[in-house]
Order: structure tokens, then sequence, then C-alpha cells
């Protein structure tokens, strides 16, 4: 459970706060947790860090409530509460940006493949090549 200023801080409230658990408490509002990674802030933030200690991961097997309406997770019926694996990853700049370009590049690389693997197979001659075949990789002019 945590003050709302944590969710409306991380603009999780703006969101979410129709699907968490809100009371009030002696004038202030609180929420039950539906998500950790502003918890995971908060950990962050506890004590100064240097950033020698970067990449961070930090881990949570926490219990989560939502108030979502039933049917709202895949045909579950009413979820309410329940136990979630998340991980943070608290990150530089440069690291950042440098896994950034390499998912960029290896979705990239995925969807070329995935791209020339139906083209060839569209266009394939009921002869199958044999598998001793030197062109082992599907070419694409694409």
């Amino acid at each position: 459970m945590f003050n709302l200023k944590l969710w409306e801080t991380s603009g999780h409230a703006a969101k979410y706060k129709e699907n968490m658990f809100c009371f009030d408490i002696e004038g202030q509002e609180f929420g039950l947790k539906p998500m950790n990674c502003p918890s995971h802030c908060l950990m962050f933030k506890h004590r100064k860090r240097s950033y020698r200690e970067l990449p961070l991961r930090l881990a949570d097997f926490g219990v989560l409530h939502r108030n979502e309406l039933s049917g709202a997770l895949t045909g579950l019926t009413r979820v309410r509460r329940f136990q979630h694996l998340t991980l943070t990853l608290i990150l530089t700049l440069t690291l950042t940006l440098t896994l950034t370009l390499t998912l960029t590049l290896t979705l990239t690389l995925t969807l070329t493949l995935t791209r020339c693997a139906a083209s060839s197979r569209t266009t394939a001659t009921s002869s199958a090549p044999s598998p001793r075949s030197s062109r082992r990789w599907p070419t694409c002019s694409t």
C-alpha cells in the first residue's frame, strides 16, 4: 500500500486509478499496489548510488491488487489479487541507447528474414532442394 502521490508522480494514477483499490486514511488517499514499477523507483532512491552500480536489477515477486472488470485478462474470471514477478532494469543513458539500437536491429533482421522466408515459400516449385545444397538461406530481393 502506497500513498497515491507516488502513483501520481509515476503517471500510473492518471491511467490506472479506476482499476486500483483506493481508500482514504486520515485525509490522505492510499492505493493497494497494482504494479511494482514505482516501488522499484523508491528502492533505488532509498540511498545515494554511484553510476558504477549500474545496470541495477531489481526483482519483486510481490502481491498485486487490481480492481479489473470480469474477463479483462483473456477471459479469466475477475482478477483481484495475484502474485507477479517483475524485473526492473535501471540503466545509464549510454546503455539504454545501446540496448535500444541492438533491439531495433534484431527486430529488423527478424522481420526481414521472416519476409524472405514467406516470399520464398510462395514462389517455391514442387521440387524440394537437395539437403546437400550449398544454398541454405532463402534469398530475398525486397
